[in-house]
């Protein structure tokens, strides 16, 4: 099935970077960080959503990333959202695709070695052994499960087996590589010059009659756009904060909560010989630990004693050792004699289900007395944050309510004491401040809101912020008049003018070239200026990457007549390309040399082979934007 896929797909050849496709672990499960929230859908990826939630955390991620990376002096508040918006959402609904494609391919990871793979994760390891309490504690600090982040791993594990079937089955033969490494050593002799608008705007005129042909000829391109104004509540965690009032007893009743909580977070690390009991005779497995609790007391080694003696073979390798417990893990009867211990203490034999024990209190932790006056600032900062929280949560639930019952923002605004904020007209490109954030826009410009005069409902921003809106005025396209229009017209008369003059002027230039005309004299006739390069390679940085381009894409010169071509430049100028000399390198490479080349190319048209994939899912794939 890879493969015919891959012998179907086509495209334009393009490195990609894996990287950017394939997305990182921290962006899985984000939208169970604010579970049990009414969430917004932002695209749709064949009938599976991902939510407004996922992508504005995906982009603070995207930033965090790219303030990591700038240094410590750099200000997060430069990157903006709605820049960054784009590539991430890219990003995420190609993950999505490719995690769809994995599993009708039947691709799938077996459980044992998705927790191999986890259990080897430092972040889950005290002293290099994986640690159940620590794993639980680490993904719930997360706003993680353990299911849902068995299943990100599972799928990333899914997504690397798709993206190894591409990039590591591609061959490149002795032939392939000594023709791509021609080509990528190869060199090229060349001048250009460019026919630019703004040489020829200058000279261009024109005269009322035929400024007002090209308004009637144009009505199109001179309308007003639509335009709306809006009124707006602005609901913020931070504004609740700051009305968030606590009492004294408050603080105290949970300061004391932390005092009673952390009397039992006393830790113990243990240590035991275990004696099994034989069903045919269990008084002797008791014998055997109190001689062994004897031998103790005459100063044996406890350690030697279990590597040699308990049938608990696991922690008898290591001394006896059984890691740290806080009361709960071991049976009732092992816990309770553990806690009566001193530090070195061992007890008598124990007994539990699985034998008699002689059990080593190794080490013990006691949290400190906790001192009200110390940790007062916090513990109010805590439950100022928790009130907060709830409050905006009640809050934002009001909001809802109020806006989708009221037919204004009047009785929102008294019921909930929230400002009623109005912004000046703006089009379908925004404004500054709120009308910067495209989820607004978007919502000021619904039927709903706009036609039917609905107010919106809430409008996640993030960053704790909700807004609902609607519309104060509303500006319909109108046609301008020719007096209204008339720079407007000005302008695009002459730019229309000059973007045919400049195509008049090069095709002329490129007709005296094919007639023999030389560089010099189509400099003096058309005032154009060359430049020329002699034996540029691929990643000369004095040229424009398109002329590059081209230069590199002409046919072979002969000896007696150059190449010559014309670009249409993404601007709207024209340039002109002679191509005079190609010049093939002696390609001298050693083993070592090779096999590097070979990989490189191999993984190369690999990456290729995967944007391919990628990008024939997306052609294909039905992707709805809200």
């Amino acid at each position: 099935m890879l493969q015919n896929i891959r012998d179907n797909m086509q495209g334009t050849i393009a490195k990609i970077i894996i990287g950017l496709i394939v997305i990182t672990f921290a962006l899985f499960g984000i939208d169970s960080i604010f579970g049990g929230a009414t969430v917004q859908p932002a695209v749709d990826v064949n009938g599976v959503e991902i939510t407004e939630r996922e992508l504005e955390n995906a982009i603070m991620l995207e930033k965090r990333k790219l303030a990591s990376q700038a240094g410590k002096n750099f200000d997060p508040s430069l990157l903006d959202d709605n820049l960054l918006r784009p590539g991430v959402q890219q990003r995420l609904v190609n993950r999505q695709l490719l995690v769809q494609y994995a599993e009708q391919q039947d691709l799938n990871v077996s459980k044992v070695i998705v927790d191999g793979l986890i259990r080897q994760q430092a972040d889950f390891q005290v002293d290099g052994v994986f640690n159940q309490a620590l794993f639980a504690r680490t993904l719930n600090n997360s706003g993680l499960t353990p299911p849902m982040y068995y299943r990100s791993v599972r799928e990333e594990m899914m997504l690397t087996q798709v993206a190894a079937a591409f990039i590591s089955s591609e061959f490149i033969s002795e032939q392939e590589l000594e023709h791509l490494v021609t080509l990528m050593q190869q060199t090229r002799s060349f001048s250009y010059a460019t026919v630019t608008q703004v040489s020829v705007r200058e000279s261009l005129s024109a005269t009322p009659e035929q400024l007002e042909q090209h308004y009637q000829g144009n009505l199109d391109r001179f309308m007003t756009t639509e335009k709306v104004a809006i009124e707006y509540l602005e609901l913020s965690k931070k504004s609740v904060a700051d009305s968030v009032e606590l009492s004294e007893q408050a603080i105290q009743d949970e300061f004391q909560l932390e005092v009673d909580a952390a009397a039992g977070n006393v830790q113990r690390v243990a240590a035991h010989i275990l004696i099994s009991i034989d069903e045919d005779d269990a008084g002797q497995a008791l014998e055997q630990a109190e001689s062994l609790q004897q031998q103790l007391a005459d100063g044996a080694n406890f350690e030697e004693l279990a590597k040699q003696n308990s049938d608990d073979k696991g922690s008898a390798a290591q001394g006896g050792q059984l890691g740290v417990t806080d009361g709960s893990t071991f049976p009732e009867a092992f816990e309770i004699a553990l806690a009566d211990l001193s530090v070195g203490e061992v007890s008598g034999p124990i007994q539990t289900d699985a034998g008699y024990h002689l059990i080593k209190l190794v080490s013990l932790y006691e949290p400190e007395p906790l001192v009200f006056e110390d940790n007062r600032e916090r513990i109010a900062q805590q439950l100022a944050s928790k009130e907060a929280e709830d409050q905006y949560i009640r809050i934002a639930e009001d909001l809802a309510n109020l806006a989708f019952e009221s037919s204004d923002l009047i009785e929102p605004s008294e019921e909930l004491g929230l400002e009623i904020n109005k912004t000046a007209p703006f089009d379908r490109t925004g404004g500054d401040g709120i009308l910067g954030d495209r989820r607004v826009i978007a919502a000021a410009f619904l039927d709903e809101v706009l036609v039917d005069g609905n107010n919106s409902t809430p409008i996640d921003l993030g960053g704790d912020r909700l807004v609902v809106l609607r519309v104060s005025q509303h500006e319909k396209p109108r046609q301008l008049s020719f007096q209204e229009a008339g720079d407007l017209v000005q302008r695009d008369y002459i730019s229309e003018r000059a973007r045919e003059q400049v195509g008049v002027i090069a095709a002329q230039a490129y007709d005296d070239l094919l007639a023999g005309k030389t560089a010099s004299e189509l400099a003096e006739k058309y005032h154009i200026e060359w430049h020329p390069f002699t034996d540029a390679t691929r990643t000369v940085r004095d040229v424009q990457p398109e002329v590059l381009r081209s230069a590199f894409s002409m046919s072979r010169p002969t000896d007696e007549k150059p190449t010559t071509s014309t670009l249409e430049m993404q601007n709207g100028n024209i340039s002109l390309v002679v191509l005079t000399k190609v010049t093939d390198p002696e390609v001298e490479m050693s083993e070592q040399e090779r096999n590097r080349f070979r990989q490189s190319l191999s993984s190369y048209a690999g990456q290729t082979q995967f944007e391919m994939l990628t990008k024939t899912l997306r052609d294909t794939a039905e992707i709805r934007v809200y």
